[in-house]
């Protein structure tokens, strides 16, 4: 057996409220806050929030690190290379220093940052010689350096009356922009760092009415584009200094624009708090052209709607679940496949997500709540119904039975929920930890517990949960997911140790007990629609295909989804003339696809 990666489904930049959004690499220890690609393309650098700069090569999928340093003591804001692709500049909220100019291959120093009170949040190389950079921050200044090396040469006019967060060189290098907190934009000579005319509205008597967070040159530049906290996106005429045109994104806080870019091909993008990507054209329209929407924090639940067109539904750790729309040959533009579920949704985790019989969707989250997303006809659903059952305790796990109910496993109970009416509950004297319910008919639930044991339960049609017993203890740890094959004759379960094993449910008696291959805790267990194969996700970051008939037959698809993986589904309709394709998803907020080959 072997597998073939297909493609990736990226997530949108993470947001903070209040912060400069600078706009998948994923090999840092702690959360990325920028990256960078050289103006040669071969190579980016990124930054995290501990002080480190990795540089790794932009070509093939392996993105082959090529150097790494620590260059502060505290998180990076901001990191500019400069035109010969040699030198970068990192700045941030250091201990003791605020940035630091070094070579990129050899971290050797090519110059001092200083001039400093506060942290800094923007820096900026000028691409042509003679070579000039620029920071600034909390202090509200901005130092001029000469180099290289790079040297302090003047702090500018005190022009900024609070934080500046963005700053950014026209292409050419003749001019450079300042923004920031106190709504105000101006632009100032490249060379020499003179002030040259600040950008006003002549509405509002400044840029904006908000916090300015991000600009942006266009390729020729002749206009810069800026975004705000007042929810807008401004062009404007720089040889003029007068807006030409605005953008208005909504109301509130999620749409404050927190960063933005404009690309090659003349479009401008500008990011949303809530994580939402707006793409403008500026020759045409009063509205974005397109919005491309997806997660922004970690996946941490997935569920498979199989019915056409089939979706994968995500939940994150920010309570929000996007919907993916499958498509057979996966060759459509990936932006255009994630919807954002809007309505009424969790304001927590999502813990775990279910397929109804009907044509709707169920999840629970750390909120408490359990939740429907209803399918109407063939259109996926993007929008929660009104049904909503507030849950005893915390959920740990679900399901869904092919009668309409849902089945929810918490700390010391089950309940059982149609709609959003509880038919029943069952008192637990262990805490469980994962639940299935077989949808061959015979209406058996399994229930693993955080004593790593399964316990096996009927479902009564006078709607009453009774103990039929338990499955031989042959795991480790906590039963950390449990899955019925199709046909409801075999138990999968998987434990916090990483162990899974393969029940047979009509003999009780353990089946395969010999996949050990995982390192820590299996999140997922999906299996084939024939019975034949099952995937397994976990928290090692690795995702493992196996063979229920050739039980040493292992299909490994290491560093599958970095710092865990959280869910594992088949594609619908997928697994024929022995392939199939399988979807990953977990910490990184993104899902990725591959082709499996059952040899």
């Amino acid at each position: 057996m072997s597998s073939r990666f297909i493609r990736i489904y990226t997530p949108n930049p993470t947001t903070t409220r209040g912060t400069s959004t600078k706009i998948v690499y994923s090999e840092h220890a702690h959360p990325t806050t920028v990256a960078r690609f050289s103006p040669s393309g071969y190579y980016a650098a990124s930054a995290d929030s501990q002080g480190n700069v990795r540089v790794w090569d932009t070509a093939g999928p392996e993105k082959i690190l090529k150097s790494q340093f620590k260059v502060i003591s505290g998180r990076i804001n901001d990191l500019s290379w400069d035109g010969e692709s040699k030198r970068i500049i990192a700045v941030g909220d250091g201990r003791g220093k605020f940035g630091h100019a070094f070579q990129f291959d050899t971290g050797s120093s090519c110059g001092e940052i200083e001039g400093h009170s506060k942290s800094l949040n923007a820096v900026i190389i000028r691409n042509e010689r003679p070579f000039r950079a620029a920071t600034a921050g909390d202090d509200g200044t901005i130092v001029f350096y000469t180099g290289a090396p790079y040297k302090y040469q003047k702090i500018l006019q005190r022009a900024h009356t609070n934080f500046i967060h963005t700053l950014a060189y026209a292409s050419s290098g003749s001019h450079f922009v300042s923004a920031g907190a106190d709504y105000k934009v101006f632009l100032w000579d490249g060379t020499s760092g003179d002030q040259s005319k600040e950008l006003i509205d002549v509405d509002s008597k400044t840029a904006h009415k908000g916090t300015v967070f991000a600009a942006a040159w266009s390729p020729d530049g002749k206009s810069i584009a800026t975004s705000s906290a007042d929810c807008t996106v401004k062009l404007w005429d720089v040889e003029a200094a007068k807006s030409t045109t605005t953008w208005k994104l909504g109301t509130g806080v999620d749409h404050h624009q927190v960063g933005n870019t404009w690309t090659s091909s003349n479009l401008v993008i500008s990011l949303s708090l809530i994580g939402v990507l707006n793409v403008f054209d500026p020759r045409t329209g009063d509205k974005p052209i397109k919005i491309i929407e997806a997660p922004t924090k970690s996946i941490t639940s997935g569920a498979l709607f199989d019915q056409q067109p089939s979706s994968y539904f995500v939940g994150s750790s920010d309570g929000k679940i996007h919907n993916l729309t499958l498509h057979e040959s996966f060759d459509t533009d990936p932006t255009q496949g994630f919807t954002h579920v809007t309505g009424g949704g969790h304001t927590n985790l999502v813990v775990d997500m279910a397929s109804g019989h009907q044509q709707n969707i169920w999840t629970v989250a750390l909120d408490d709540k359990l939740r429907e997303i209803s399918v109407s006809g063939s259109e996926t659903a993007t929008h929660f119904s009104p049904t909503v059952y507030s849950l005893s305790s915390q959920p740990k796990s679900m399901s869904a039975s092919s009668d309409g109910h849902t089945f929810v496993v918490e700390v010391s109970s089950i309940e059982v929920i149609r709609g959003s009416q509880k038919v029943t509950s069952l008192s637990l004297k262990y805490q469980g930890s994962s639940i299935d319910i077989a949808r061959d008919g015979s209406n058996i639930v399994a229930v693993g517990g955080e004593d790593s044991k399964i316990r096996l339960y009927k479902w009564n049609s006078n709607g009453t949960l009774t103990e039929s017993g338990e499955l031989p203890e042959a795991q480790k740890g906590v039963i950390t997911a449990v899955a019925f094959s199709p046909n409801g004759e075999l138990l999968a379960a998987g434990d916090s140790s990483g162990k899974i094993t393969v029940y047979d449910i009509k003999e009780r008696k353990v089946s395969i007990n010999k996949w050990t291959n995982h390192a820590t805790r299996v999140y997922s267990l999906v299996w084939t629609f024939d019975g034949a194969h099952i995937a397994s996700a976990s928290l090692d970051t690795h995702i493992y295909v196996w063979d229920v008939a050739k039980p040493l037959k292992i299909i490994a698809i290491k560093n599958a989804i970095p710092r865990g993986a959280w869910s594992v589904a088949w594609v619908p309709n997928s697994v024929v003339d022995g392939k199939g394709k399988l979807l990953g998803s977990g910490a990184d907020g993104a899902v990725r696809v591959w082709e499996v080959v059952f040899h």
